[in-house]
């Protein structure tokens, strides 16, 4: 069920439909259920699939150039690497989530997570997560000559049936800077009974 189906008042109209056992053969159980999200290719072991430069435009600009990298990895063998022009902000990669999920539900949180690093740049790095420009998550880290996490976190305002998410050059300057392990995945509270 859907976390904001569960209410007190749902759990009550339960009790009362049996009230010999009362609520005693009701039991409510909530865990925190870390979703899994598919998307393709999220490591670049063999290459960079499923992945454009170009679109959507919404949440990244063209203009970087995007290959497979077996020098600079954070996990397997491989990583992005993505070299910017310096011609416009927001220059990176993004991709349509395959997910199993046949919605985003609203008010439900989503993250999307990535390593990132550069060998000679500290300039913002830019990750998102989302369905268009207006409901979307957005965050930034300065990049560094180690791996590090970079990520955000999304709660649709509605229900959503598609999500993009986005790596990219936070500044209009040109630089060079590696991405791997980028994974989505719903952070929501699951209820069973």
């Amino acid at each position: 069920l859907k976390p904001s189906y569960i209410t007190t008042s749902f759990a009550s109209k339960c009790a009362d439909f049996n009230p010999i056992l009362n609520d005693a053969w009701i039991h409510f159980v909530a865990f925190p259920y870390y979703g899994s999200i598919s998307n393709s290719n999220p490591g670049f072991e063999t290459d960079t699939a499923g992945w454009s430069t170009t679109t959507p435009t919404w949440i990244i600009n063209s203009g970087a150039t995007l290959t497979r990298d077996t020098t600079y990895y954070d996990t397997g063998m491989a990583s992005a690497k993505l070299v910017t022009t310096g011609s416009s902000n927001l220059q990176g990669m993004a991709q349509l989530l395959n997910t199993p999920l046949t919605k985003y539900w609203g008010g439900t949180k989503y993250r999307v997570t990535a390593r990132v690093m550069s060998p000679s740049s500290t300039i913002n790095v830019n990750i998102q997560m989302g369905y268009d420009s207006t409901d979307r998550c957005s965050a930034n880290v300065a990049l560094s000559s180690s791996w590090q996490d970079i990520y955000c976190d999304w709660t649709p305002t509605i229900d959503r049936t598609t999500a993009y998410v986005a790596v990219s050059i936070f500044d209009t300057v040109a630089t060079t800077f590696y991405v791997d392990t980028l994974t989505p995945s719903s952070l929501t509270n699951y209820y069973v009974i």
